[in-house]
């Protein structure tokens, strides 16, 4: 990680030099030339183009050095959480440096006016940064999928994904308290619970035993392998805990005088094993619901109502971690629709799907970000048909 910080300052530090340049050059260009010397916005622009020209001329060297997706996305993030608020704040404080001498108009209104927004970034990308990934919020969805008859009360579902944690704090303990507090009848875990190196793996396991042992429910506490879980560190994990891992297995639980069928599968969720699992799931006909666990919620895409599974329930999107009103997230994470990618309860292929936004966020060399998606835990409730 030392290293790859090392490049991204750089890499920010040599886009916002090519941008200053550019300008410094039209500048110059302009008073050689006797004409009215201030940066106007087709400078700006122009600026902003090499600028941007050198940073995808950079992207098959950042590849080359290890960086992926979220690398590549944390250079992107760069640009607008540093190199954007301190291109506005140079212009504004060089705008009102000239004023006070009383020289010529070194920027355009426009140009002026382009800074003001830039700055207005750093609000919004200290809120993204340091306040929305630990504002953790609970949500609530009712699932009519209960069948034999309104007897038995609702069945209360706790659902907490993607912990996604390098080490075990305060934030952590919350989402497990605050979970618990709602009194679940049946909890479940889809996967991602530790993203780190193996040294600190070892290091804080016995702290995440001890979080993890926290997790109780009348229904059993049900977990399934996330994308960025080993199955050994997995079972580690759950040593002395209430947890059972469902790998590939289906299991039955009675509870609020009901049978529910849960299943999990692997996140390689088109293998043998889990697609026998998944029929195996269906075919529990006798029992009042059946739940698929999937780490990813693109294990609905190979359902349908036929085949008798009544809820999905997933993680590993968080949402995209950043939103837009109106869209959804800029980065979906799976094949499913982006409504189903978004967070919250759809229906696929006629199947109840409810996918949590998780209560952690991506890791290594991914910028810690949320915006519009706030962290969950989740409550679900099952009720009669």
């Amino acid at each position: 990680m030392r290293g790859w910080t090392a490049i991204l300052i750089l890499s920010t530090v040599l886009d916002g030099l090519t941008v200053g340049l550019v300008l410094a050059w039209y500048g110059l260009a302009s008073r050689r030339a006797g004409q009215n010397p201030y940066i106007r916005l087709p400078h700006v622009l122009a600026a902003s183009v090499a600028g941007a020209l050198l940073f995808a001329a950079k992207l098959p060297l950042h590849v080359v050095v290890g960086a992926r997706l979220f690398g590549l996305t944390h250079l992107g993030y760069a640009v607008v959480a540093v190199l954007m608020p301190v291109f506005g704040v140079a212009i504004l404080v060089g705008a009102a440096v000239a004023r006070w001498r009383g020289g010529p108009r070194p920027f355009s209104v426009p140009v002026v006016v382009l800074a003001g927004l830039c700055v207005l970034t750093v609000p919004v990308t200290v809120w993204a940064t340091f306040v929305e990934p630990y504002r953790l919020v609970v949500e609530e969805a009712e699932i009519p999928i209960l069948g034999g008859g309104p007897n038995g009360r609702p069945i209360r579902v706790g659902v907490l994904a993607d912990l996604q944690t390098d080490r075990i704090t305060d934030y952590e303990r919350e989402a497990v308290d605050r979970l618990m507090s709602l009194r679940p009848d049946v909890i479940l875990l889809p996967g991602d619970f530790f993203q780190a190196a193996p040294e600190t793996f070892e290091k804080e396991l016995p702290a995440l035993r001890e979080l993890l042992a926290r997790l109780d429910a009348p229904g059993g506490v049900h977990a399934v392998q996330g994308n960025i879980d080993s199955l050994g560190n997995l079972r580690r994990m759950f040593e002395g805990t209430a947890i059972r891992l469902l790998h590939d297995d289906v299991t039955r639980v009675q509870v609020c005088g009901r049978t529910l069928a849960i299943g999990g599968v692997e996140y390689w969720f088109v293998r043998p094993a889990a697609e026998a699992a998944v029929r195996t799931l269906g075919d529990m006909t006798d029992c009042d619901a059946r739940i698929l666990i999937s780490h990813t919620p693109d294990a609905v895409l190979r359902l349908q109502t036929a085949n008798g599974v009544d809820l999905v329930v997933s993680g590993h999107t968080h949402g995209g971690q950043v939103q837009v009103p109106g869209f959804g997230p800029l980065v979906k994470g799976c094949q499913a629709p982006r409504a189903t990618a978004a967070g919250g309860l759809t229906q696929v292929n006629g199947v109840y799907t409810y996918v949590s936004r998780g209560v952690g966020h991506e890791r290594g060399t991914s910028p810690r970000v949320r915006l519009f998606c706030p962290p969950e835990i989740s409550l679900l409730t099952l009720v009669s048909r």
